[in-house]
């Protein structure tokens, strides 16, 4: 049986290209990335990539079933923001300052439309991000926050 989390990340490999880059993005080790899409094939019982000259190919089920998932995890999104608004918690802004690592996963965040992200150039090299979140102060704000920032 597949889920969320399995097409989440078989969509991230399928917008990448490629299992290590979606790994990096969603802060796997690509052996996990890999597994969790071979668990998705192995439950659908279809090929859903394959390697053709050394480049990762989305199969037709594949092309398929990615084309299903995206409104599918949109709705998830969706489901989650109007059920945190109906628990009538606080909304704010939180401003947060990260190293790179931290800053890695904010844009993750970022590209999954939750925060919005302005960068602060710092005296030399290193760039401070700092993000507004639309978040709630307790509750299932701080749960989603935890666990959209793995």
């Amino acid at each position: 049986m597949m889920n969320l989390h399995q097409l989440r990340i078989f969509c991230r490999v399928v917008e990448h290209g490629s299992y290590s880059k979606a790994a990096e993005i969603l802060f796997m080790t690509q052996p996990a990335v890999s597994l969790q899409v071979h668990a998705l094939e192995r439950s659908l019982q279809v090929k859903l990539l394959e390697r053709v000259n050394q480049q990762l190919q989305v199969t037709e089920a594949g092309q398929a079933l990615y084309q299903c998932a995206i409104p599918m995890l949109n709705a998830e999104s969706e489901a989650e923001r109007v059920l945190a608004e109906l628990k009538g918690a606080a909304r704010g802004r939180l401003v947060v300052a990260a190293n790179t690592r931290g800053a890695y996963r904010l844009r993750y965040a970022e590209e999954q439309g939750t925060v919005g992200m302005e960068g602060l150039n710092l005296p030399g090299d290193e760039i401070a991000w700092s993000r507004s979140y639309d978040c709630r102060s307790t509750g299932a704000g701080a749960r989603w926050m935890a666990r959209e920032h793995r």
